[in-house]
């Protein structure tokens, strides 16, 4: 199911870095961005950015260090090789102020949302930045735990590798 799982989002991915290539580049945007869906940002609430370490530990050794993550316990992580991660992650905090966190934090780090979506209890969300496209699903587990399921790919190779 891990790997069902893995190559679904991969293969949902692939399609995010597809239509963006098409449409040459990342200028136009047909979905909204993230918006925040609470009082308190994913930022003020006290999520902290895991580590460089943490990642190139906990999730793969090749992790690209510049992608930024909520600090949380690594529930699997790893490397699909030819520019393509997937990890999970259990966050103690709710679900939208993690969903906040990623709208907060990623667009100040010249990450652009290109999707936003509402899946089952959850969000699901797309951003890329140069060749990288990060895709998360962010569903909660409980009031103050959810869980982060994701996939980061670099452009081209992803493409290569579908």
């Amino acid at each position: 199911m891990v790997r069902t799982t893995s190559f679904r989002a991969a293969a949902g991915l692939f399609l995010v870095l597809s239509a963006t290539l098409l449409a040459g580049g990342c200028s136009a945007r047909s979905t909204p961005a993230p918006q925040p869906q609470s009082s308190t940002s994913g930022a003020s609430a006290g999520i902290a950015r895991m580590t460089s370490e943490k990642k190139r530990s906990s999730i793969a050794t090749d992790f690209p260090i510049e992608v930024p993550l909520p600090d949380g316990r690594v529930v699997r992580g790893e490397s699909q090789g030819s520019g393509l991660w997937d990890y999970q992650l259990e966050v103690p905090f709710s679900a939208s102020d993690v969903v906040n966190w990623y709208a907060t934090l990623y667009p100040k780090a010249e990450w652009q949302p290109i999707g936003d979506e509402a899946v089952g209890d959850g969000r699901r969300l797309t951003f890329v930045k140069g060749g990288y496209a990060a895709d998360m699903t962010i569903t909660p587990i409980g009031p103050k735990l959810t869980k982060v399921t994701a996939v980061v790919g670099i452009g081209q190779t992803v493409l290569n590798t579908q």
